[in-house]
């Protein structure tokens, strides 16, 4: 569903040089949320982009950003932002997703599945 090959593979944190760039925020954002479910995907242990979009909005409404998404031929995309600063705090959303995600793959893989209110509990403080 993804082609992961062509990603620069590193740092998933590692921030735009220019931030100030909303393009290039949002292409930082989503290079990052691809390499993380691909690195903790590569077992199939989410079911694709359902749990990734839930995940994704759980994460901003945690961290109380307004950006919706959405899925359109198996591309993940940004449906609305409320603000410039929205985008830019991409990376929270980032952050954020990448510790629920990260966190219940094993356990998803193992079959202890969780919905996806269990496994935000834990990441709300």
């Amino acid at each position: 569903m993804f082609d992961v090959s062509k990603l620069r593979l590193g740092d998933p944190f590692d921030l735009p040089t220019n931030p100030d760039e909303l393009d290039l925020m949002v292409g930082w954002f989503w290079e990052r949320i691809i390499l993380i479910v691909s690195k903790e995907n590569h077992c199939l242990k989410f079911d694709g982009t359902e749990q990734v979009l839930s995940i994704l909005k759980e994460a901003a409404e945690v961290e109380s950003i307004g950006v919706t998404f959405f899925e359109y031929n198996g591309w993940w995309n940004i449906e609305n932002a409320e603000s410039k600063e929205d985008v830019l705090n991409l990376p929270r959303i980032a952050y954020r997703f990448s510790r629920i995600y990260r966190h219940h793959a094993q356990e998803y893989a193992t079959g202890q599945n969780q919905t996806i209110c269990e496994l935000m509990e834990g990441y709300k403080g």
